[in-house]
């Protein structure tokens, strides 16, 4: 079943790098390196920080509401048998396999089992 929650903050890339400084030094949110030097925010939850080629001043950011699971397979058929609509296919994005499905309120979310290796909860 679902074990936690990744929020993606997506920022122009001329931003990310002063968002990350921000959360780690202004917020003192614990991190962790997924790979390749790439920090991610570790609380109850994820926060991960990425570019976003199309935010302008004039388009903000967008965001992405992502939950974590340990067996995506088995998540996905608890959840559809409980009603819940999914939009797309499983496939993976190399960090992750993942699907999206649809919540109350047309809110698209994530549901993915990360390849990377999370921390335990302290």
């Amino acid at each position: 079943m679902i074990s936690g929650m990744h929020l993606t903050l997506y920022s122009a890339e001329s931003e990310t790098d002063k968002l990350r400084t921000f959360m780690r030094d202004v917020l003192r949110l614990p991190s962790f390196d997924a790979g390749g030097e790439w920090p991610i925010f570790y609380m109850p939850g994820e926060i991960g920080c990425h570019p976003d080629e199309k935010a302008t001043a004039r388009k903000p950011a967008r965001y992405e509401l992502a939950f974590i699971c340990e067996d995506l397979d088995a998540t996905v058929v608890e959840l559809k048998q409980r009603g819940v609509t999914f939009i797309g296919d499983i496939h993976d994005a190399g960090w992750g396999r993942l699907t999206s499905f649809r919540m109350p309120g047309a809110i698209n979310a994530v549901l993915y089992e990360p390849h990377y290796r999370r921390p335990q909860p302290r």
